[in-house]
């Protein structure tokens, strides 16, 4: 496999983290973004004009074919920014604040995946007092 495709929306392909692991020697593959050892990806798709969105998801490209042995993972590594600042009574743009919108849905899609990757402890529920 040289290239995957995911279907998340993103803004800048640094938004894309990248996860090479090999099943066979049970141990994650180093490899970079538009790096240029043979193990080195880079992240393509279509930007919108409008919003620079990448609206149709993204192209993992590999600078060489990757192995059967290895599981190529996507998620979203969206930054903790804010990248719209409106100045008051100023104009209100709909593909800026949609953009706007849509980061922060990136960014809570980031967190709850990060959320649901990580060690919790169990939830103890206790049963109501019975009365004789």
């Amino acid at each position: 496999m040289t290239s995957t495709r995911g279907r998340l929306v993103f803004l800048a392909p640094t938004d894309i983290g990248v996860l090479v692991f090999d099943t066979l020697a049970q141990a994650p593959v180093t490899s970079r973004l538009n790096g240029g050892s043979s193990n080195d990806y880079t992240v393509s798709g279509t930007q919108d004009p409008n919003t620079g969105e990448y609206l149709s998801g993204a192209t993992v490209a590999f600078n060489t074919a990757s192995l059967a042995t290895w599981t190529v993972t996507l998620w979203r590594n969206e930054p903790l920014t804010q990248n719209v600042n409106f100045a008051p009574n100023g104009p209100l743009s709909a593909p800026i604040l949609d953009t706007a919108l849509d980061k922060t849905c990136m960014i809570d899609q980031y967190l709850n995946d990060l959320c649901g990757r990580s060690a919790r402890p169990g939830v103890i529920r206790r049963r109501p007092a019975t009365r004789a």
